[in-house]
């Protein structure tokens, strides 16, 4: 469906801001403020689960953008909270998350039953990191595996404690900073090391900001209410098509009203009596925890004001006999299909856009905008970043729809007319192929990067710290570094077997710490603080040396050899006793199982061709190194490629006579090989 911008454009930006206050009424339930944590006044909390009684907790994750790799694949075993009691896992099962993909949008990674109580931390087991970058061609030239600290266990502690309540609940949003988490070493043979820079927020929209994004499974569709339940199957930022969920467990109620953006799976808009049971939809929206706050998207803020319920009385209570989360006055539900998921009360999301279609059906693209938004024809034009399986001869064509909504980074509404010539964004929407006519995308929601995030950075020791920041000695001389209460500051410190990642304050910082300070360049010299990372990670014992990992030599092996990998080679200069562990990442379709994977000589058996990647970790029990062995499985029958090699390089004097060398090129398969060579001479060469 294409219209005239020129007759909606005024409201639909007045509709967009108007939608998301009723947004936050459609999960309002009794409008009275939860008053359940205690006042600083009163005695100490019991212990994490003595209030008896179970909540809900979900956890969604999202990142900060980084532009230096393709794809950061997070592997995390499990999830815990940490209260007074026995931790309690709230994710069991390991996930594979691509972080590039969470740069704009949240993503719900889990959803469980927590018992009742007062919880301080957020422990992350995480087992790899994998950074991948690819050439414009779209082939990989690099795998890089920073070196995670303290054997993957990693404890994020937000600002507060923060409280589980019967029967109610409570969303977590772990905020993974790449950019600031993967920090180069330049030292010796230089290095890449994860540190946890990790903002932990607690509530829902109010506190999130950011848009959040659930892909599965359309149920119990009410039509009188506009909502129906969506049972989350796969993640968006998981690279596979396996289903992460089961059909029930990850359920979460969807509130569309009138201004809500939807899209059938051809990317034209819809109605919602086209919505049918068990298909399949992405939605966009606000999480929600059925509170009292509202989001006042004209005044950029987050407001308890209930003067925007137009549906709400004045006490508070809806002028409809049911809450608008189903659930009647005696907390029974209204329907009862619902208890499909439990005793679980689900969250619900206020949704900016509803994208019908399987997994893969509405894309995302990355770029910049070359011709702005048309007024009267929706048509505006986007130069695609390179690598996103995608090859345009030009700009590629876009559609500005009924429906489409735009946001920044932080989940502001933005007015269409910001489609403009240079702006970069993320454009989500469906992709129409046509061999007459150019390619179109079709678009359902775009994420503009209004103001990019500050990307200097500034490393040394602070010298001497004054109330408005501190002098910074550097590499390149000493640095003026201002400081407001809008500044972050991390603490990243040992605790115990693990590491901590703590969001600290200006008092935290000494004369004398190493920092990491990012922010933005003045023209008065000073540089501006908007993050300063603190890391005190360094051994306890000083003279204590790191053990060196050796997974042996590369191997080119026959499809179908079992291969013995060799860790023996790895030495510790104190003598200690090393921990050995390996990792196999294994070429695709391949089932190979590592066997005896935490002894110094693992094996496997190669069943497909291409690269199996082994990476060994050695630990002395502080200290820890990697290194990556690469076995190449290869099909004898199959001719493979000859290695060319043109030799030295060389330097000569002008008029010397040059000879060429490809005597050291070879063919695995020993066969005559045919040598043809090219010369690329400088300006004004006849050579």
């Amino acid at each position: 469906m294409r219209i005239s911008v020129s007759d909606t454009l005024t409201r639909c930006s007045a509709v967009i801001i108007m939608s998301l206050l009723l947004a936050a009424c459609g999960g309002g339930g009794s409008g009275t403020t939860d008053s359940s944590a205690p006042p600083s006044s009163s005695p100490p909390p019991p212990p994490a689960g003595s209030a008896g009684g179970t909540g809900t907790v979900g956890i969604i994750i999202t990142d900060a953008p980084m532009d230096r790799f393709e794809k950061i694949l997070l592997d995390v075993k499990e999830i815990e909270l940490i209260g007074n009691g026995a931790p309690v896992t709230v994710l069991d099962k390991p996930v594979t998350i691509n972080l590039k993909q969470l740069e704009t949008s949240g993503e719900l990674l889990s959803l469980s039953d927590v018992r009742a109580g007062f919880y301080s931390k957020i422990r992350l087991h995480i087992d790899r990191i994998t950074m991948i970058d690819v050439d414009d061609e779209g082939k990989e030239i690099e795998r890089v595996y920073p070196k995670i600290p303290a054997n993957g266990k990693v404890d994020l502690n937000p600002r507060d404690r923060f409280e589980v309540v019967s029967e109610k609940t409570l969303l977590l949003q772990i905020d993974v900073d790449a950019n600031k988490s993967m920090k180069y070493h330049a030292t010796g043979t230089g290095e890449w090391r994860f540190r946890p820079v990790v903002f932990v927020d607690i509530g829902d929209a109010d506190d999130f900001r950011r848009l959040t994004k659930v892909y599965g499974q359309i149920d119990n569709i009410n039509a009188e209410e506009s909502r129906f339940r969506l049972c989350q199957r796969e993640l968006l930022s998981d690279d596979d098509d396996d289903d992460d969920y089961g059909r029930n467990e990850h359920c979460l109620m969807v509130n569309v009203f009138e201004e809500t953006g939807l899209f059938g799976e051809n990317g034209d808009p819809i109605m919602f009596g086209d919505l049918t049971e068990d298909s399949f939809a992405t939605v966009a929206g606000y999480a929600e925890n059925n509170d009292d706050d509202r989001y006042d998207a004209d005044e950029d803020s987050y407001s308890d004001d209930d003067d925007y319920d137009d549906d709400s009385s004045d006490d508070g209570s809806s002028d409809d006999d049911s809450s608008d989360d189903g659930s009647s006055d005696d907390g029974s539900s209204d329907d009862d299909s619902s208890d499909d998921d439990g005793d679980r009360k689900t969250f619900e999301i206020n949704a900016v856009v509803v994208a019908v279609g399987e997994k893969g059906t509405f894309q995302s693209f990355k770029g910049a905008v070359v011709d702005p938004l048309n007024t009267d024809t929706g048509a505006f034009s986007i130069d695609l970043d390179p690598d996103q399986g995608i090859d345009t001869e030009g700009p590629l064509a876009a559609l500005f729809q009924q429906g489409t909504k735009v946001f920044d980074r932080e989940g502001r509404p933005l007015d269409p007319m910001a489609i403009n010539t240079g702006v970069r964004g993320k454009f989500d929407g469906r992709l129409s192929i046509s061999d007459s006519n150019p390619d179109v995308l079709k678009t359902a929601l775009i994420i503009l990067d209004t103001k990019p995030d500050p990307v200097d950075v500034l490393r040394g020791t602070i010298a001497t710290l004054d109330p408005g920041g501190f002098l910074l000695m550097t590499d390149t001389g000493d640095r003026c570094v201002r400081t407001d209460d809008d500044t972050d500051v991390f603490l990243i410190t040992p605790d115990g077997d693990g590491i901590r990642s703590d969001r600290g304050s200006l008092d935290d910082l000494a004369e004398g710490q190493s920092v990491d300070v990012y922010g933005e360049e003045y023209d008065d010299g000073c540089f501006e603080a908007e993050t300063i990372i603190v890391d005190l990670t360094n051994p306890e014992d000083p003279d204590n040396e790191p053990p060196t990992a050796n997974a042996g030599d590369n191997q080119e092996v026959e499809v179908g050899t079992s291969v013995m990998l060799d860790g023996s080679a790895s030495e510790d200069p104190n003598g200690d006793e090393l921990s050995y562990a390996w990792v196999l990442d294994k070429p695709e379709g391949s089932e190979a199982i590592l066997e005896d994977e935490n002894t110094v000589m693992p094996s496997f058996t190669t069943d497909v061709v291409g690269q199996y990647v082994a990476e060994l970790t050695v630990s002395d029990g502080e200290l820890s190194d990697s290194d990556t062995v690469t076995v190449a499985a290869f099909n004898p029958s199959a001719n493979r490629p000859p290695v060319a090699n043109a030799g030295e390089n060389q330097g000569v004097e002008i008029g010397a006579t040059v000879t060429l060398d490809g005597t050291g090129s070879s063919d695995p398969d020993e066969d005559e090989l045919t040598y043809s060579w090219r010369l690329e001479a400088p300006e004004g060469s006849e050579a």
